[in-house]
């Protein structure tokens, strides 16, 4: 008998059947937020160790870090000015080392940047010999080692 009543009390209110689709379809859209926010800050976390790893020359003096993350996006960049006695042809000869033997490789069509899997790292210097220089790890904005595109976007967050 409630059952019944149940049943025609939810015929009867088109209002609330509107309103509990909506409810539901509110929860869906937030959950998937959520979701995407923690793979977006796994991501943020994972490309942070990777910069980490990488040993700066000996005698090179950090001058401070930046990391650049929209929250639930997925372009991230993390970047380090640094100070070195060596000139950015050497810097990128060192870097050549360094990178190559933690699995990254150069990037044929762009000078000073380098691939691993869809990470880009790139050394810029603003002079040849003025000793400051930059290591920036970025994802999801260079194309060459696979940089995101607003259709793998939407692919991602309509997956998770």
């Amino acid at each position: 008998m409630k059952i019944a009543r149940i049943k025609a009390l939810w015929r009867e209110h088109k209002t609330t059947r509107i309103l509990a689709l909506c409810l539901v379809i509110c929860l869906i859209v937030a959950l998937a937020l959520y979701a995407d926010e923690l793979k977006s800050r796994q991501a943020e976390r994972q490309i942070r160790a990777e910069f980490e790893s990488i040993r700066l020359p000996q005698n090179a003096v950090a001058l401070g870090d930046v990391t650049d993350h929209k929250p639930g996006s997925y372009r991230i960049a993390v970047e380090r000015e640094f100070w070195s006695e060596l000139g950015f042809i050497e810097l990128m000869a060192y870097f050549d080392q360094e990178l190559a033997g933690q699995g990254w490789r150069q990037e044929p069509s762009r000078l000073g940047t380098y691939c691993k899997g869809n990470t880009a790292a790139a050394l810029e210097s603003d002079c040849q010999d003025c000793g400051s220089a930059r290591l920036i790890l970025s994802q999801g904005y260079n194309r060459e080692c696979g940089g995101i595109s607003l259709l793998q976007v939407l692919l991602q967050f309509g997956m998770s």
